[in-house]
């Protein structure tokens, strides 16, 4: 009988995004991200729109509402 967990599996994405401030675009950039999911589960893909918008917007002092993915892509 094993002891460890279930077992996990990484997804790996790309995404271009755009930042916003007083509604005019003021930077972009790119951005990789992997996310560790169960092998038997999904991704919740809301989850992931957060965590990308996130980490756009630590990048460049923002808030993530004022980041626009423009593309998301799994690689």
């Amino acid at each position: 009988m094993s002891t460890s967990g279930p077992e996990r599996r990484q997804l790996h994405y790309f995404a271009d995004y755009e930042g916003y401030c007083d509604g005019r675009p003021v930077l972009w950039g790119q951005l990789a991200h992997s996310v560790d999911v169960p092998a038997d589960g999904e991704l919740d893909a809301a989850t992931l729109v957060r965590a990308l918008r996130r980490r756009a917007a630590e990048a460049h002092g923002l808030e993530a509402g004022q980041i626009r993915l423009c593309q998301v892509t799994r690689l």
